[in-house]
């Protein structure tokens, strides 16, 4: 992204990327460190979709979400953004990311409940409009 190291040896870290099974993503210290870094800032749609899952299945069995932090305020980043970004969504997608919002706001604290409620009003919003 910004030029670091030889062309060499940047071709040979993107050969490290995961680009077809998102699930060898899940819990993964390359992932937390990714998405901490700000990859999804440059994700397209199609991205999104494939980074989306491993996040949630990430943070999902934890007791809080802020107990995974650098993924869990990145994604209600996101999601509380820009609806390019989740054009190739559907209908079932984005209720399955509701509802997986509605339960982190059950599980987080009062401090983060906002993020995740705005997030919830940006999905509720995309649902009423796009389907």
């Amino acid at each position: 992204m910004d030029n670091y190291g030889t062309m060499t040896e940047r071709k040979e870290a993107r050969t490290q990327d995961e680009l077809t099974d998102w699930r060898r993503l899940v819990g993964t210290d390359h992932l937390k460190r990714h998405v901490d870094a700000g990859a999804l800032c440059f994700v397209d749609a199609l991205g999104m979709r494939f980074y989306l899952p491993p996040c949630f299945v990430t943070i999902l069995p934890l007791d809080n979400p802020d107990d995974c932090p650098e993924i869990s305020r990145a994604v209600l980043f996101h999601l509380s953004g820009a609806d390019e970004q989740f054009a190739l969504l559907n209908q079932r997608q984005t209720v399955l990311i509701r509802d997986i919002l509605l339960h982190w706001e059950q599980k987080t604290d009062r401090w983060h409940r906002r993020s995740v409620a705005e997030a919830i009003r940006s999905v509720a919003r995309r649902l009423s409009t796009q389907y």
